[in-house]
């Protein structure tokens, strides 16, 4: 929404982006988050420059934010900690905008649903699970199941276990609720069908109602 007669601008923003899945055509999604604080001032023909080491606007901060975010997830589905670089220069943009007018960037905002929250949750060792998590799903998993899909579908479900943990220890976690929101799925899809043993079918119905509560209806339908 624009405030009449301003430059002001504020809104949501979506980001989503999948990853390909080795010999095939098939692209899983690795980030599907929604920031309903998405605050800028623009004037038609303005250049946008962004510089990591500064705050210029909240415009091209937030669009250099979720490009390294991407880029981030992206590098942990293929390598152990892959995305580290790019997390922490997320967490730099994060830093030079603490003074920033705009919300979503500060630590001290209502709830832990926001932008410093993503990338101080994912830095944490405390959350290192999850990030492991996403390399097995991905590297070990999806990836051999065009050729071998039993024993990638058993990857996946091993993957998995690595969030319990997690979540034991933090419930509810923003960084949490974004990985069952773009696998949530993804992992339906996988564990149901009759070429699921209805023991594979029990455990990943009992690790992903764990992990993701609000949620367990969906995955009730893996039974069917």
């Amino acid at each position: 929404d624009q405030t009449s007669g301003s430059d002001a601008y504020s809104g949501s923003i979506q980001v989503i982006c999948s990853r390909p899945v080795y010999k095939s055509a098939y692209k899983s999604q690795i980030l599907n988050i929604q920031d309903d604080y998405f605050q800028f001032k623009f004037q038609q023909f303005t250049v946008l420059d962004f510089d990591l080491n500064k705050f210029d606007n909240n415009l091209t901060s937030v669009l250099a934010y979720y490009a390294y975010v991407i880029l981030a997830i992206d590098a942990d589905t293929f390598a152990p900690l892959g995305g580290t670089e790019y997390w922490q220069k997320a967490q730099i943009v994060v830093q030079n905008a603490q003074g920033a007018s705009e919300v979503g960037w500060q630590s001290s905002q209502q709830g832990q649903r926001n932008r410093y929250w993503l990338v101080e949750n994912t830095l944490q060792p405390l959350f290192k699970g999850i990030r492991d998590c996403m390399y097995d799903y991905h590297r070990k998993g999806l990836d051999i199941m065009f050729e071998k899909p039993d024993e990638g579908r058993a990857a996946v479900l091993k993957s998995l276990e690595l969030l319990r943990p997690v979540y034991q220890l933090r419930p509810g976690s923003y960084v949490m609720q974004q990985f069952s929101n773009a696998k949530r799925d993804e992992l339906v899809n996988i564990f149901k069908g009759p070429q699921v043993s209805p023991e594979e079918k029990t455990k990943a119905i009992d690790v992903l109602t764990y992990v993701d509560p609000a949620n367990t209806t969906r995955y009730s339908k893996i039974q069917e």
